[in-house]
């Protein structure tokens, strides 16, 4: 069994996809449809994540009209049994328990927790300090879409699929293992008083 990480996937957003379909002047991804954009993406997440595998998924995962309807049926077409859901910012139609348990294993806003050897922090949004941060806990998130920095001196990663740090593939999943070799490039620097001292 392997551990994957993902964050916004933002299925069916029209505005996102690409220039030739959205409205917005900027902001958007290199698709030349909504269709061709959500097939991208699930077709990576199947070549990468086999069925008995884990994804924890950090949130915005489907946008326009039928939000639940929609998240379902798409939902039906990703193999990973094993889907771990964090609550994003476009999530609210999908955030009630009749619907997260057809898309999702387990859910929650925020997830802290050891995976595997490491102590995680899981939210969709970025947090300049969290829980166990002098220890060496890992904060990943998303929400940002790789507009924000990255620092190599916290131990924190943007894992949304609009991003390509340290020569990550573009809209595909990070595998554990791929995150674990990030974070061992980055020296942390605390931002406050906590430095792993415990008193």
């Amino acid at each position: 069994m392997d551990i994957w990480f993902s964050s916004d996937f933002h299925f069916h957003h029209t505005n996102i996809a690409g220039p030739k379909v959205s409205a917005w002047k900027h902001g958007y991804r290199d698709f030349d449809s909504v269709e061709q954009m959500n097939d991208v993406i699930l077709t990576n997440l199947n070549e990468s994540i086999k069925e008995n595998d884990v994804l924890y998924f950090l949130g915005d995962f489907i946008f326009g009209p039928n939000k639940p309807e929609n998240a379902i049926k798409i939902r039906k077409e990703i193999k990973c049994k094993n889907i771990v859901g964090i609550r994003g910012n476009h999530d609210k139609p999908i955030w009630k328990p009749q619907i997260l348990s057809c898309l999702y294993s387990e859910w929650d806003k925020r997830i802290e927790r050891k995976i595997g050897s490491k102590f995680f922090v899981l939210d969709h949004f970025n947090l300049n300090t969290y829980e166990n941060q002098g220890d060496g806990a890992i904060h990943l998130f998303g929400h940002s879409h790789g507009n924000l920095p990255d620092k190599e001196d916290a131990l924190t990663l943007d894992v949304g699929v609009d991003t390509e740090w340290y020569g990550h593939k573009k809209y595909t999943p990070y595998h554990m293992d791929e995150i674990l070799e990030i974070i061992k490039k980055k020296v942390f620097k605390p931002v406050d008083h906590h430095n792993g001292d415990t008193q």
